[in-house]
């Protein structure tokens, strides 16, 4: 499995369990913007994970699926 699929699948799992869930994600991801280039912890944490756009675009595609 490549490292982004396990970001959409908690995605996925999170929204399945309570679909309202998206929401709070979407709200979450749309607040931190992961395209900042320094060598901080955060970022270089967050640089293994797709970007937030990519996330919340799937997340729309799952809420409407659930």
């Amino acid at each position: 499995m490549r490292k982004n699929a396990y970001e959409y699948s908690a995605d996925l799992f999170s929204i399945k369990l309570h679909p309202q869930n998206g929401l709070y994600l979407k709200r979450f991801l749309s607040r931190y913007d992961n395209k900042i280039n320094t060598n901080s912890f955060i970022d270089i944490l967050y640089s293994t994970h797709p970007s937030n756009d990519k996330r919340i675009e799937r997340i729309d595609k799952y809420m409407d699926a659930y």
